[in-house]
């Protein structure tokens, strides 16, 4: 068993120590880019929890915000009702006051114009005198004449019967 054992050269020793502390560094490089991955992996977990958190949140404000705003526009629109059938309430009222103005104005006009064309009648009784109805005639005069004496115009035509409290004449115009 004459083995010759040799030893190695120092530049092998220092080469064998080189390649010794790569593998080290190789390990401690491997168990850290392992660390770092699960490192990486949490990390990401967090941020995507974190980002969907805050994309929640951001949703959720946005959310609360179109809410608030839907809230006022419907406060607006509200009032804004509110105003307008009150303007139409008021509209409706001035419309009504205007027409009974009008109404009024008009049944004063009517009762003017009825007063102006009011006939006032005068009888005159002719009992037991049956010659004096050959004598009797239409006669008009104007109302609008406030005080008397009545200013009278004959009107030719009619006929008047012993018999009857009542005469008749015919005209083709009627106008005071």
């Amino acid at each position: 068993m004459d083995q010759l054992i040799e030893y190695p050269t120092e530049r092998e020793m220092k080469l064998q120590r080189y390649i010794q502390s790569l593998h080290e560094d190789l390990q401690v490089a491997h168990e850290s880019k392992v660390s770092l991955q699960e490192a990486l992996v949490e990390t990401n977990k967090q941020v995507e929890g974190d980002d969907s958190n805050d994309i929640m949140r951001s949703v959720l404000e946005e959310m609360r915000q179109e809410h608030e705003k839907l809230i006022e526009e419907k406060q607006i629109i509200t009032e804004d009702n509110e105003k307008l059938k009150l303007k139409a309430a008021e509209y409706h009222k001035e419309e009504v006051l205007e027409e009974k103005t009008q109404i009024e104005e008009k049944q004063q006009i009517i009762t003017e114009d009825y007063e102006k064309l009011k006939l006032k009648l005068h009888c005159v009784d002719l009992t037991g005198r049956p010659g004096l109805i050959r004598h009797l005639k239409f006669a008009i005069a104007p109302v609008s004449t406030p005080s008397l004496p009545y200013q009278f115009s004959l009107v030719e035509g009619g006929e008047f019967k012993a018999d009857s409290w009542y005469g008749s004449i015919q005209r083709k115009e009627f106008c005071l």
